[in-house]
């Protein structure tokens, strides 16, 4: 098959690569992306930093403190309605599908929300969250904002001192931010999850909704597509994130030697984000 051949080939281009690179890989000239980190998550020591205390745009990688709050406070099995929330997500974000009305799971708007990357799924899950953690019934966009407040405590409350999240789907706004080095902390709580990392694990995956609508989602983290000329079997997903002032983003999770590492790369490129990761996990071997 060309396709594995051709990913055989980039792999071993990028092993050379990289295993020059990294002779003193700790030199972070050799990264591209504005900042960087990469988390021993076994024992929670920082092995790379690049500007990692730096703040900057969060994008989707925001998503990961989204779906860890839902997490806390709702069942899997709970069906939502889409309602009007739907109408606080830009045209050019990218969407999971969701229609006003759709009758759907928090399971489903996890998938829509992670895979796909869905901001209507955010703002859906933020305002039905929102609204439950209240306990009384309140506007759409007190119920965002009462959401955002449990995020961002969420945030905290494991080790993500430095960060302020906005918006559910981290969609540029001034006041919005993170840290590569807060990034790798919800990571790897995020991995901790195993109904959050089991679906960042998959690559594509087909539902029905209640309703009977159809829908396919593909993971937009290239890392985990066995078809990609980057896909790294090591890796075990997560979320990547992108807008102007965030660039090309990602956050993974490999187990390499029995160890499991989360790497975040944030403000590269398309093409950089994937290979500065693999450059970093090529370090550890």
């Amino acid at each position: 098959n060309m396709k594995y051949l051709l990913c055989y080939f980039v792999l071993i281009f990028i092993t050379v690569i990289c295993g020059g690179l990294y002779i003193n890989y700790k030199n972070s000239d050799n990264i591209q992306a504005r900042n960087a980190c990469l988390l021993d998550a076994d024992n929670k020591s920082i092995i790379y930093s690049k500007s990692g205390d730096e703040k900057i745009a969060p994008a989707s990688t925001t998503k990961m403190i989204t779906a860890l709050t839902v997490a806390d406070y709702c069942n899997i099995n709970e069906e939502v309605t889409v309602g009007d929330e739907i109408k606080f997500v830009f045209n050019d974000a990218s969407k999971a599908g969701l229609k006003k009305g759709d009758v759907v799971t928090i399971k489903q708007l996890l998938d829509g929300l992670l895979l796909p990357s869905g901001n209507d799924a955010a703002y859906v899950l933020a305002r039905y969250t929102g609204e439950k953690i209240s306990n009384e019934k309140l506007s759409m966009e007190d119920a965002i904002s009462n959401f955002m407040i449990y995020a961002n405590k969420k945030a905290v409350s494991i080790g993500a001192n430095n960060s302020n999240f906005i918006r559910p789907d981290g969609y540029d706004v001034s006041g919005q931010y993170t840290t590569a080095k807060d990034l790798a902390c919800i990571g790897d709580e995020f991995m901790k999850s195993k109904l959050l990392s089991s679906i960042v694990s998959k690559y594509k995956l087909n539902d029905e909704y209640p309703n009977g609508s159809q829908v396919k989602y593909e993971n937009t983290n290239e890392l985990i597509n066995p078809y990609s000329e980057y896909y790294y079997s090591d890796i075990k997903g997560l979320k990547t994130g992108s807008s102007l002032n965030a660039g090309k983003c990602v956050v993974s999770v490999a187990d390499i030697d029995n160890k499991t590492y989360i790497c975040v790369v944030m403000g590269s490129t398309d093409k950089g984000r994937w290979m500065d990761s693999l450059c970093l996990y090529q370090s550890i071997k």
